[in-house]
């Protein structure tokens, strides 16, 4: 037999031993199973099947080897291109992750049916086109009922859509078909915590370490849904041992790190850890990793009043990228220091993305320069706007401080109450597990206010709550803000 027809039969021949040995999972499930990648290179089968097994353990570094070795004894193996997309996708790394999409893509004509559906559908979540990531996907898992991948992917599009419930119901189906895939496991936690289960999220995701205690994936699961508890130096000690795993969790949990530290208010705690990340993502040519450090820094500059460096912040870290997240922090720190034309700059160009959470914080942008500008209506309308593309929680909560603004303090309880509700979205703004609690905290700050505007007496517990969370570092304007309204009742 040629080298290509091997290929061709050990599927069949695997499931005739299958059978022999009393399985009684029909052949063509079994085929469809098998069938995921298309060579006709025995060396290069073999190379990308190490890479897949590498990568359901969540041992990423060992997958992009294995999946790089397989292109290169196959230049037109596409899938091979789309696995380091996706891994890549996974650690955060965006711009590598598009690269290799491309190059993938670039071979789809080469792919069988199930392949296209696959790379397509994979492609799709990457760039956060989730209604067609959800075609694709619906149509693979109808044609290929056994295909695990396309089941969690299906799950993962629905995640993006905000659908957290039927994300959680497809995630616990592939994750239940193929008990052996750590990323799968871990996703089932994470979209535990998205939807504010923290107490599952924890669960879920201790089980995978304690299989897996080398995925990034379960750490900042498990982390972010500690100091979403209220456990903030549980939290910090989880990322304190996500820093033992090398670069890439010394990275994630500099971040996080640094999150913990502005949720308490610890400030220039942040900004020293921030500037550390940021030199080491740059020695491990991590730009990704660095802008996002960066944006955060340049809006913890802006809550210590150092306008300039936060601007140089913002620029450096443009620089670098123009993801979704970056591009929104900047655009927030040149409003913060009157560069308004810039932030809305930045505002149509995301607006004039494709992806449906770009163009609705391209309206956020647009809404708070207005609300800088003390244009409360114009501002309300851009928000409302965007809740219209895309209900994202920060829509809320920028509606929320519209609403106060204008004097609509119950359309602002409905709002801020909302926010508690979905306070798990939070935990990472953008659901890419980048850590953002630390906006959370002023929900309890605007909360006193809507109240205080309703005549409720739990605008001083709203107040207090805001205080306790943020007394360890030195009082921003808010905080003296819930200080001055507390001495005055």
């Amino acid at each position: 037999l040629e080298k290509k027809n091997i290929l061709l039969q050990m599927g069949s021949l695997a499931a005739d031993i299958r059978k022999s040995l009393g399985d009684t999972t029909p052949e063509s499930a079994q085929l469809t199973a098998a069938e995921t990648f298309t060579t006709g290179s025995l060396e290069a089968a073999h190379e990308y099947g190490v890479c897949q097994t590498a990568q359901l353990a969540g041992k990423w570094s060992d997958a992009i080897q294995h999946c790089l070795k397989a292109a290169q004894l196959d230049p037109e193996l596409g899938r091979a291109y789309a696995i380091l997309g996706a891994i890549y996708h996974n650690m955060g790394q965006l711009q590598e992750s598009e690269k290799y999409f491309q190059l993938s893509l670039a071979k789809i004509d080469r792919m069988s049916e199930r392949e296209k559906y696959r790379t397509r559908g994979a492609y799709y979540l990457m760039v956060r086109d989730s209604d067609k990531a959800i075609e694709e996907q619906t149509q693979l898992v109808k044609l290929y009922p056994a295909d695990n991948a396309g089941i969690a992917n299906l799950a993962l599009a629905y995640f993006y859509r905000r659908d957290m419930q039927r994300a959680l119901e497809e995630g616990r189906r592939a994750a239940e078909m193929n008990s052996g895939n750590a990323v799968q496991r871990a996703n089932v936690g994470l979209f535990a915590m998205y939807a504010s289960d923290f107490d599952a999220a924890i669960s879920t995701e201790r089980e995978v370490l304690k299989q897996y205690p080398s995925l990034h994936y379960a750490y900042i699961g498990t982390a972010l849904s500690q100091l979403a508890s209220g456990a903030p130096n549980a939290a910090a000690e989880t990322y304190q041992s996500l820093e033992k795993l090398g670069s890439g969790g010394e990275s994630v949990a500099a971040s996080g790190l640094a999150d913990v530290a502005l949720y308490e208010g610890r400030t220039a705690e942040a900004v020293a850890i921030l500037e550390r990340g940021v030199k080491a993502d740059s020695a491990n040519k991590n730009a990704d990793g660095g802008a996002n450090k960066l944006a955060t820094l340049s809006e913890a500059r802006v809550t210590t009043g150092n306008l300039k460096q936060a601007v140089a912040d913002a620029q450096n870290a443009l620089a670098l990228s123009k993801e979704m997240d970056v591009t929104f922090f900047a655009a927030r720190t040149y409003i913060a220091a009157g560069q308004e034309p810039k932030a809305l700059a930045l505002a149509q160009e995301l607006e004039g993305r494709l992806q449906p959470d770009a163009r609705a914080y391209g309206k956020l942008i647009e809404g708070e320069a207005a609300l800088k500008r003390q244009k409360t209506q114009d501002a309300l309308n851009r928000f409302l706007d965007s809740r219209k593309i895309a209900d994202t929680w920060m829509s809320r909560f920028d509606a929320a401080r519209a609403y106060i603004e204008a004097g609509g303090f119950a359309q602002a309880y409905s709002e801020l109450e909302a926010c508690v509700k979905r306070r798990g979205e939070a935990t990472a703004l953008f659901l890419d597990e980048s850590p953002t609690y630390h906006l959370f905290p002023p929900v309890y700050y605007y909360l006193g206010r809507a109240q205080e505007g309703l005549q409720s007496p739990a605008a001083t517990e709203s107040y207090k709550t805001f205080l306790s969370l943020r007394s360890a570092g030195p009082p921003d304007p808010l905080v003296a803000d819930a200080r001055h309204r507390l001495e005055q009742k």
